[in-house]
């Protein structure tokens, strides 16, 4: 790892392994890992097939850090972005802001090997019963609300102190 330095830029895996040894010296309880990378593209979208291979070239990394440091199985990692992307193309071959967004998760307590809620054809976004994730048209349309409210959960956090009155995104767990 290399030097950290006020208003210097960090690689992703630097930004892991500096986040890893605050949570093993209990600095910390949450890291924020940020790629620096130009993911809005409303131009050009193909361009963010690299940005992908980084994006979870840095994720294995960090999933190996933990594992090794004994932390995988009592850390939560979420990637997420604060909004989709258009499911077509515009007329520069880039996207625009759409309302549907994913995550992906990973660590301890989630259920894994597994793709929860789901679009229809138009790829809005369908309801989904929270307490298993599974598509369920008397449910209802998860939003970030229930999936912090779920995170939270998984870290055995009351998510109603911090979320009055959101439904927990309890499908998120094993």
């Amino acid at each position: 790892m290399s030097d950290v330095r006020l208003g210097q830029s960090m690689s992703v895996g630097d930004q892991f392994a500096v986040g890893l040894a605050m949570l093993e010296d209990d600095l910390c309880n949450a890291i924020l890992v940020d790629t620096g990378l130009p993911w809005d593209t409303h131009t050009d979208n193909v361009d963010q097939h690299g940005m992908f291979d980084a994006l979870f070239g840095g994720l294995d990394y960090a999933a190996d850090l933990l594992d090794t440091a004994g932390l995988l199985d009592r850390t939560v990692v979420c990637v997420l972005s604060e909004f989709g992307r258009t499911p077509r193309l515009n007329g520069d071959l880039g996207k625009d802001h759409w309302p549907v967004a994913s995550a992906l998760l990973f660590g301890g307590g989630v259920g894994g090997g597994r793709t929860l809620g789901g679009t229809d054809d138009e790829v809005s976004a369908l309801p989904v019963d929270l307490a298993t994730g599974a598509l369920d048209a008397a449910g209802v349309v998860p939003d970030y609300g229930h999936l912090i409210a779920g995170v939270l959960g998984l870290l055995d956090i009351d998510p109603e102190a911090w979320l009055p009155g959101t439904e927990d995104y309890d499908g998120l767990a094993v």
